[in-house]
């Protein structure tokens, strides 16, 4: 009978050992292969996040600011007098027909902006303004600057091109004020000549 015990006490300690050796042995390949997976997603997640990151900054890219200047050029809204409407329509879309004479007039909606075209090339830039805009523009200018002694009207006169860009009383539209990027000529200078627009810088 004590035989029988011992052999049975044996018996069930090795069955026990036995089992704890492949659950030993099961547990590091259930390990090993839930860390791959687990190490996909996560790269997976990040990849797919970098990848969205990437796209949203190249849409933010695309669209260029309210201002700047290159070359002696004026740019609103990445556009200067002499590009043509093609170049206009492949950054800001297709606009609306304004009118078409004497010069054809196109309106983006994105960014409110009203461009006038000869032979469609853009002669004159014309965008609604706040006082936001007015500072966003003015303290990054670095030609003349002048103020018109008789009202509240300011030009910014790239010397280099001739190209002037007017802030002035809003003529229509919802906005009291307004950008225009046109050529200086005549006028201008003659007002100057006269003192009433006077330099600021």
């Amino acid at each position: 009978m004590k035989r029988m015990l011992s052999f049975m006490v044996i018996a069930l300690t090795v069955l026990t050992a036995g089992c704890m050796e492949e659950q030993v042995k099961e547990e590091p390949n259930e390990k090993e292969n839930e860390q791959p997976h687990r190490v996909e997603v996560e790269d997976g997640k990040e990849e797919n996040q970098s990848e969205e990151d990437e796209g949203q900054e190249s849409e933010t890219e695309q669209k260029p600011p309210l201002f700047f200047a290159e070359n002696g050029n004026l740019f609103l809204y990445g556009l200067t007098l002499g590009d043509s409407l093609s170049k206009a329509e492949s950054i800001w879309g297709a606009p609306e027909m304004l009118d078409e004479e004497p010069e054809s007039a196109y309106y983006f909606p994105e960014p409110d902006m009203t461009i006038s075209c000869v032979d469609e090339k853009i002669v004159a830039i014309l965008i609604g303004t706040d006082r936001n805009k007015y500072e966003e523009v003015s303290e990054v200018f670095q030609g003349d600057h002048y103020k018109d002694t008789e009202s509240d009207d300011e030009y910014f006169l790239a010397t280099e091109t001739g190209q002037l860009l007017m802030y002035r009383d809003a003529a229509m539209g919802d906005y009291e004020k307004e950008w225009r990027l046109l050529m200086s000529d005549d006028n201008f200078f003659y007002y100057v000549n006269e003192g009433v627009y006077e330099k600021v810088n």
